[in-house]
């Protein structure tokens, strides 16, 4: 009777290795990146549209979609490790990369939404949070900046003032940082600083040369022109967005951003 179970239970685990096999062996790799983003205003209309091949002006002539963990200058690598006891490993931070970029009368036209996940062991399936600060945290971090900006603070003590921070989302160890840069395409970033007030963004497929999910995350849009300003405005005209969107991306790194024309190295280290 033993002898039997034996058989059963190795015949069970050699059906499930072969199926683990079979999965593996049949699972289909993308051969290219690809993404989609839209860009929705209060009324629920679409005013901006992105996506690897095209925006609502022109198409587009190199595009990425990237995941990995080493997407850091190996210059700026260099200099922090050289003079702190920070190795390489520890600058290492899990993000996703979705960029597009065009040639406009000598021009570099290009817009790059980035996602910085906390570090994990391994990349996960399912819901990851993205961190929630209020607008009123937004706008007084803003005022701060511009009073710097404006040597109006000759204490330099202003980066040190408290501001009230908004109900961070749940889940604090997949709460994820949302940067986002447009420059050259007329689209609605061009007079505003964006910051993002909270979301979701959804793995569904984590594989380790891909990963395939989508987004859905709300973007304040701060004026830059307020810099230009002598006095800080008591209400700033402020816009918000709901930013929704899919991707597939493609495992790499640093190099893979280095080869792009647009120079996101300031970006990287910047957002990093």
């Amino acid at each position: 009777m033993k002898n039997i179970v034996y058989v059963l239970v190795i015949g069970l685990l050699f059906v499930v290795s072969c199926d683990r096999l079979n999965s593996t062996d049949n699972l289909e790799i993308p051969e290219n990146h690809s993404f989609s983003i839209e860009f929705i205003d209060e009324s629920g209309s679409i005013v901006e549209q992105y996506s690897h091949l095209t925006t609502n002006e022109f198409e587009i002539e190199n595009s990425f979609g990237l995941f990995g963990d080493n997407f850091l200058p190996p210059d700026i690598v260099e200099m922090i490790t050289s003079q702190t006891p920070i190795t390489p490993e520890q600058l290492r931070r899990d993000q996703i990369y979705l960029h597009a970029e065009k040639e406009v009368e000598d021009e570099i036209f290009h817009v790059t939404l980035n996602f910085r996940f906390q570090n994990q062991d391994e990349w996960k399936t399912g819901s990851h949070y993205v961190t929630q600060y209020s607008e009123e945290y937004w706008i007084e971090r803003f005022r701060i900046s511009w009073e710097i900006f404006r040597n109006e603070d000759p204490t330099g003590s202003g980066g040190l003032r408290s501001i009230p921070f908004h109900e961070t989302s749940p889940m604090p160890s997949q709460q994820v940082v949302v940067n986002y840069l447009q420059q050259g395409f007329s689209g609605v970033s061009k007079p505003y600083f964006f910051h993002s007030l909270g979301g979701v963004v959804e793995l569904e497929e984590v594989h380790d040369q891909f990963l395939t999910g989508r987004f859905n995350i709300e973007l304040l849009g701060l004026p830059n022109d307020v810099y230009q300003m002598d006095e800080f405005p008591d209400e700033l005209d402020t816009v918000r967005y709901s930013v929704a969107g899919e991707f597939t991306v493609l495992n790499g790194d640093y190099q893979d951003l280095a080869d792009m024309r647009a120079n996101l190295e300031g970006f990287t280290f910047t957002f990093f």
